[in-house]
């Protein structure tokens, strides 16, 4: 009888081996495009964050008074800039777009370092009141929609209503973050946002001078900030700053998700080395005859070993040649998987994940190491041959007892790694399938959204916006199929959302660090009718809610809970911002169902206010419209052009299609987590089917014996099946205890789910049981059907 699975060990060895690198190699290319890049900036290890700290020790952002004194007063930080994001609708063209732009201090580009690759950057005195309206472009803009035109700069621009002067168009390569900003403005300040210490919405970037450490520059904020909290008691009092390191803050977002995914693929690897270790067993079981004979003329043990690794070697180098081919073609399928938040955050975009020197230069130093690893033990034993057995009965059965066990070992440890990854990637699936459940408080189904950026700004634009909004609107609802719309300035709450200090009417002001938060939503009427938020108690917005009626407010149901358990809060008062703002005192006239968002977090305590008394240039339309909103795409936007000709729409989709973006990078992990677990399994599966055949292949005269003696064909299936489960219940043990351990690694990305969770742990454990079963009875109903007279001149 032949064991057919070894005839060619040295394919099998090959495409394990190509197996394990590929998939390791295809995950490093992300993880240096990612983590192993410096940022595009100039010493990127320098530049900080600087950010306000709340009296609760949460960050915030930055308000322009205290920007301006934090800029006069520090001596520590030798440039310091602030940015705010901002959309820009840019008209001219054949239709508004929306573009995602930002306003930035004049010296932004000088303090990372970028020149323009056409033009200037901003001048100092360009972000003075009364200078000239300037813009710098992104190279994609400038590509996109000006067909790479080299003589942009001069050209006249009109960016909400008014007109810029381009005068820079920056590298092809420059990415700022975010990532999708594509326009930069000088940041003006007028005299009121000059003393404005409230509204914290810049974000501010600094590079210390030569010399100065981050603990000295952090205390010297500190002391600037106690010295504004004295001299601004009511905006500034229990408020602190916090430095944070760019770079820093940058690898952390990626790293977890990204090692996590680098240590699942080098998993992979190594159960593709312990396949071919035991493929390696085997063939040297093979050879021993001759390596008994080389050993008997005078070879030494250390030549064997080098001829073996040697071989070894050559067979990694020529896995990993077609390790490193597979991989090329598995960034692309990495890359299409990856989710638009991520890609966004790549520094150059998605192109910039392929290939490079050090890519390739990391799969040869994998297939060296890998070469050494699976060929280092099998070539050990091989050089140890007992030349009066191996001599006697030949190589093929001249096998021993530590042989034996050594691939036993490697079976049981391709087993119970293949479980670890399959624990993984059965946690990640039940959480997504629970996030997916989980009750959201609305019902994103048949709804439709776009964005709204009205052109102008500030109060003065107030009544013209809300006119304006109100005619889109009206049009919109007024379309077949729609059965109610309505606007908010923010669709739901998201990660970063801190909330406003709270302040409840006749209570006493909370201690410092414990004032209550709470969301703030504005709104139009019918918005709780559209998103499928239920009333619980009161009314809704309606018509007569506008400027100079009395301020009214709809709040949340866990917000009712906690400020007014057991009790009524209707025509209860309550005011944003804080005991000592200035924001008018709302009147409460409802109370409406919690929203959860994001799904893995629980609902936030939420105030919604009237839109008609609070005018926003930027909002949200949504539209419930059955049965298909994706079929009034191109109506709806009709709609919006005619009702306001220059009217830009940013993210005209659905909300379930939103609400996906919310949970892909979980799925994003579980679907690579997944792959890899498939591939493990198969692997481990070859190993189980692979020993037990050969097992079956060295037996073959004892099981004739057997037969010949009157064994039925079910004894003979049974003997095998039971060996081969035998390893495979004992590398499930040692997998349940290795994966309750490495599944906490998986905490941040489960929702509601113990990384120990029994149920999943039990049936993924019966899962890879039923294939080792099925790798067992292959190989053990073949070996029931040996004929005796074969088996007994076998050998």
């Amino acid at each position: 009888m032949r064991f057919e699975i070894w005839k060619d060990s040295r394919a099998l060895a090959v495409l394990a081996i190509a197996l394990g690198i590929g998939a390791t190699t295809a995950i490093f290319s992300v993880v240096n495009a990612l983590l192993l890049r410096p940022l595009p900036y100039r010493d990127p290890g320098q530049l900080v964050w600087a950010w306000e700290r709340t009296p609760q020790g949460r960050r915030a952002g930055v308000s322009p008074a205290n920007f301006m004194d934090w800029r006069a007063q520090s001596r520590a930080f030798g440039q310091m800039a602030a940015y705010d994001f901002v959309g820009f609708n840019l008209t001219g063209g054949p239709e508004p777009e929306q573009i995602v732009g930002a306003w930035v201090s004049a010296d932004f580009f000088s303090l990372l370092g970028v020149e323009a690759a056409l033009g200037r950057g901003f001048r100092p005195e360009e972000d003075r009141p009364g200078g000239e309206r300037v813009v710098v472009i992104g190279h994609g803009l400038w590509q996109r929609r000006f067909g790479s035109d080299p003589g942009i700069v001069g050209r006249k621009i009109q960016l909400n209503g008014e007109s810029f002067t381009v005068v820079g168009v920056l590298p092809r390569d420059f990415w700022f973050m975010l990532g999708t900003v594509e326009l930069w403005a000088p940041l003006v300040l007028n005299a009121g946002q000059l003393g404005d210490r409230e509204a914290r919405s810049f974000d501010v970037i600094a590079r210390p001078r030569a010399g100065v450490s981050r603990a000295q520059a952090a205390a010297e904020m500190e002391t600037i900030a106690a010295r504004l909290a004295a001299a601004h008691p009511r905006t500034n009092g229990g408020w602190g700053v916090m430095l944070e390191s760019i770079e820093e803050n940058f690898l952390s977002y990626f790293r977890p998700t990204l090692f996590l995914l680098l240590g699942a693929a080098g998993v992979v690897l190594l159960i593709s080395c312990a396949n071919v270790a035991n493929l390696l067993l085997a063939r040297a079981t093979a050879r021993g005859r001759e390596i008994a004979i080389r050993a008997a003329l005078g070879a030494t043990r250390w030549r064997i070993v080098r001829q073996l690794l040697a071989e070894s070697l050559l067979l990694a180098l020529a896995g990993g040649a077609c390790g490193a081919l597979l991989a090329w073609w598995g960034v692309d399928l990495v890359v299409a998987l990856i989710p638009g938040e991520i890609q966004r955050r790549i520094p150059g975009g998605v192109g910039a994940v392929g290939f490079d020197a050090r890519t390739l230069g990391f799969a040869a130093l994998v297939s060296l190491f890998t070469g050494l690893l699976f060929g280092l033990a099998p070539a050990l034993h091989a050089s140890r041959p007992d030349l009066t057995r191996a001599l006697k009965v030949g190589g093929a059965a001249g096998e021993g007892r530590g042989r034996r066990r050594a691939r036993d070992l490697l079976v049981v440890a391709e087993i119970a790694l293949a479980l670890v990854l399959l624990a993984g990637a059965g946690l990640l699936i039940r959480s997504l399938v629970r996030v997916q459940r989980a009750e959201l408080g609305f019902d994103p189904r048949h709804v439709l959204r776009m964005g709204l950026p009205m052109t102008g700004a500030g109060d003065s634009a107030g009544g013209e916006q809300a006119a304006r909004y109100r005619r889109i609107l009206e049009r919109v609802a007024a379309l077949p199929g729609v059965q109610s719309a309505a606007l908010a300035n923010n669709l739901l709450a998201g990660p970063r959302d801190p909330g406003l200090p709270l302040t409840i009417e006749g209570r006493a002001a909370a201690a410092p660090g414990e004032t209550p938060l709470a969301i703030n939503r504005v709104v139009s009427p019918n918005y709780f009718e559209t998103l499928g938020v239920p009333l619980r108690a009161g009314r809704d917005f309606n018509e007569w809610d506008r400027p100079g009626a009395p301020a009214v407010a709809i709040i949340s149901r866990s917000l009712a809970e906690r400020h007014w358990p057991g009790a009524d809060p209707l025509g209860r008062r309550l005011r944003l911002g804080g005991s000592q703002s200035d924001s008018p005192w709302l009147t409460v006239v409802g109370v409406v169902g919690d929203v959860r968002h994001p799904l893995s977090a629980a609902p936030q305590p939420t105030v919604y206010r009237a839109q008609g008394q609070t005018p926003r240039a930027w909002m949200y339309l949504i539209a419930r419209a059955a049965p298909d909103p994706a079929a009034l795409f191109a109506a709806a936007r009709g709609a919006v052009r005619e009702a306001e000709a220059g009217q830009a729409i940013s993210g005209l989709g659905t909300m379930e299609e939103w609400l996906g973006e919310s949970v892909a990078e979980p799925r994003f992990v579980m679907t690579l987590l997944g792959l890899f677990a498939a591939v493990a399994v198969a692997l481990a599966a070859v190993g189980v089917y692979g020993l037990m055949s050969y097992a079956v292949g060295r037996r073959t005269r004892e099981i004739g014996v057997r037969v010949a003696l009157g064994a039925q064909a079910g004894d003979v299936v049974r003997l095998v099946v039971r060996e081969g489960m035998w390893l495979a219940l004992a590398g499930i043990a040692l997998g349940l205890i290795v994966a309750a351990a490495a599944s906490r690694l998986l905490a941040p990305f489960l929702f509601g789910l113990d990384p120990a969770d029994p149920p999943t742990l039990v049936s993924i454990s019966l899962l890879l049981a039923g294939v080792a079963l099925l790798a067992c009875y292959l190989p053990a109903r073949r070996a029931a059907r040996v004929d005796p007279l074969v088996a007994l001149r076998h050998e």
